[in-house]
């Protein structure tokens, strides 16, 4: 089994170069992202020592050029990949002025009481000279007609210093400050009504800036013809990349049927830009003079329709897999489909080795790498020869094929499935071609008005058409598997199991078969083995929130403990819903800080509570010191004198001590250090 699977993936290697490179080059990513502490520049030193090494041994005659210099150049690519990421994640010193100067990158985006925008800091006030940086920024706005008419390109001026991005620390908490830093953003603002004004344009050339204008000018179109609403949203989605307007039912409506990747701008819409290109300048490609000028010019579009739809990873993808492919058809190469896709890969991650744990870099290159290889093997066992069920069997097909390739990274980043993603996705994809085609011919003939405007009422109910039936769709019973149970552990086996259906399909081995049957077992039995370690584990989480919120868990049961206020504005609240629906736990039981209780598993009397063998104190003003011993003391005033701190008790403030502690005493800022978690 071993030898075969030796011998397969050499075979691999040979026909696909460029995974030599991208695979080491990945490993050294993922090392340098879980080791803390080490610097980019030693990795660098010994990449470059490598190559000279490399280059050596290539000189060399017989088994060193052949097996050794092809091993040291794995390792120059690995110890290359870590030094990259070190590199861009090494930290950006903090500029710190009266003043600051700053250009919007795009238009604000409108939340429930700010506007949000992210912008580039190009100058700081220090003693009065203008010092010049750059640093991005995301600015909230406070809600007024001020920050409503900003927009991309604006100049503003503010004197409140930029803060650090900071976690809640809470359990499953996303982690928002990672999601930013690997956007280039560390810093951010609150700007209220007065604290800012708008000092003109930026008149330099960004890109970015200049794709945010031209995308509000196409939506601004759409709106001057009519088009509102949430078919306002989900075609500027579907052929613009801009999601911002979304409302979260829409977004969930997608979601639940598993149709979220058609309504981001992905390498379908790529696809369908260049068939589109080849079809409109097919012409000059008929002379070896015009394949030069086709190449350029459908690069120069597919990189404009990239840029101007935000730069997504998969756009990113989709743009340069084409280019390639664009590049190999006009010289007349033959081109390996799947080492472009390595290739892509590679010159992004370099650029950016970061995309590489983004979710949705992820998804699209399983999405093509599943259509490419699962879609003829399962088009094969069904012989369809009627023309319209081809089609319709097609259809079916590809959506099987990305949904196989897909699940295991799906299932483990959002818990859930979409049931009814095969019928949704014979609805949204034809329709999405229609809509692509559909809103590029209302921005040609938008300066015939009459026209334009009978063009936006059909496909504005086309769209609604779509959108109720995916709704429908949606509503059906037991539309979306959520909350599922799925570890890393499930992860790692379920991939090795959709290798080893691979190895199965390619091979027809016995052996391959018992052993996805054995990791079939394993998966189930590792997912009874979490439930049960679940159903025993006791834990108390004090989570990081404005008002102090105690959630006390023994097995599925569980009780949240805040103020009556608290309990009665937001029960169970956004944090501790998030525990529950994770762990399957059941309904929680609201107990005040006020009031008294007991049922067997917790004893609250006055400040003193007694939970599976752990005792807290709720120190409030006027609250008297409970009897025994104390594991656990909250402080729910901010006023909590130091020197009454239990020997080994741990103390939870949410402000500092007016005083310093005595050194014996355990603190733990929740401010500063995030969530309290206490298994036992």
């Amino acid at each position: 089994m071993l030898i075969s699977l030796r011998g397969m993936l050499e075979e691999y290697l040979r026909k696909i170069p460029f995974l030599r490179i991208f695979l080491p080059f990945a490993a050294g990513v993922v090392l340098a992202s879980v080791s803390p502490g080490l610097t980019a520049v030693p990795f660098l030193v010994a990449a470059a020592i490598l190559l000279l090494l490399a280059a050596w041994l290539i000189a060399q005659p017989g088994y060193y050029r052949n097996q050794v210099s092809g091993l040291v150049l794995s390792l120059f690519w690995f110890v290359a990949g870590a030094g990259c990421l070190l590199y861009h994640n090494r930290p950006q010193p903090a500029v710190q002025g009266d003043g600051y100067v700053a250009v919007l990158l795009e238009t604000p985006q409108e939340k429930p009481k700010s506007y949000r925008a992210e912008v580039l800091m190009t100058h700081v006030e220090q003693n009065g000279l203008l010092k010049t940086v750059s640093e991005k920024l995301l600015v909230y706005f406070e809600k007024n007609d001020s920050a409503a008419l900003l927009s991309a390109g604006d100049r503003i001026v503010f004197k409140r210093m930029p803060q650090q991005v900071q976690n809640g620390g809470n359990p499953g908490e996303f982690d928002y400050r990672k999601f930013l830093f690997r956007k280039g953003i560390g810093r951010q603002v609150y700007l209220p009504e007065g604290s800012w004004e708008r000092s003109g344009s930026d008149h330099s050339f960004r890109p970015t800036v200049v794709a945010e204008k031209i995308r509000d000018r196409l939506i601004g179109i759409y709106e001057e013809n009519g088009l509102s609403g949430d078919e306002l949203a989900i075609l500027s989605a579907l052929t613009l990349g801009y999601k911002k307007s979304l409302d979260p039912e829409v977004t969930q409506v997608f979601v639940s049927t598993g149709t979220m990747h058609v309504l981001a701008v992905s390498g379908m819409h790529v696809a369908i830009i260049y068939v589109a290109l080849k079809f409109l300048l097919g012409f000059l490609r008929r002379r070896r003079s015009g394949r030069l000028a086709f190449l350029i010019l459908s690069v120069t579009a597919l990189w404009s329709y990239a840029l101007l739809t935000g730069l997504s990873p998969s756009v990113q993808r989709a743009a340069l897999m084409f280019s390639m492919l664009s590049v190999g058809e006009n010289m007349s190469r033959p081109m390996n489909i799947y080492n472009t896709m390595a290739a892509s890969a590679f010159l992004i991650v370099m650029v950016n080795p970061f995309l590489l744990f983004d979710a949705g870099f992820q998804l699209s290159y399983l999405a093509v790498l599943g259509i490419i290889y699962f879609q003829p093997k399962i088009a094969s066992l069904l012989e369809v020869k009627a023309k319209f069920g081809r089609y319709f069997w097609d259809l079916v097909n590809v959506s099987i094929a990305a949904q196989l390739a897909t699940f295991p990274i799906t299932s483990f980043y959002f818990r859930q499935f979409p049931v009814y993603f095969l019928l949704s996705n014979l609805i949204l994809i034809p329709a999405s071609f229609v809509f692509i085609f559909s809103g590029a011919a209302l921005l040609l003939i938008s300066p015939f008005r009459l026209l334009a405007g009978f063009w936006a009422t059909v496909t504005g109910h086309l769209v609604g058409w779509v959108y109720k039936s995916l709704q429908f769709i949606g509503s059906w019973p037991g539309a979306l598997l959520h909350d599922m149970t799925f570890t890393p552990v499930h992860l790692v086996v379920t991939v090795l199991g959709v290798l080893l259906l691979v190895l199965f399909v390619e091979s027809r081995k016995s052996y391959y078969f018992m052993s996805i049957m054995g990791l079939s077992v394993l998966f189930f039995a590792t997912s009874a083995g979490v439930k049960i370690s679940q159903n025993r584990r006791n834990e108390i989480i004090v989570y990081n929130q404005a008002e102090p919120v105690i959630h006390l868990i023994a097995g599925r049961r569980n009780y949240v403990l805040a103020s009556a206020q608290t309990l009665q504005e937001q029960f169970p609240g956004r944090e501790v819903a998030a525990v529950v629906s994770r762990r399957r736990l059941q309904k929680p039981q609201p107990v005040s800080f006020e009031e008294d209780f007991n049922d067997g598993y917790l004893l609250k009397s006055g400040s003193g509570v007694v939970f599976r063998g752990k005792r807290l104190w709720l120190f409030s003003a006027g609250g008297r010191e409970p009897l025994g011993n104390t594991d656990l003391v909250v402080d729910l005033t901010g006023k909590f004198p130091a020197e009454q701190a239990p020997g080994k008790s741990v103390v939870l403030c949410w402000k500092a001590f007016r005083s310093n502690p005595p050194g014996s005493v355990n603190i733990h800022y929740i401010r500063q250090q995030g969530a309290f978690v206490l298994l036992f």
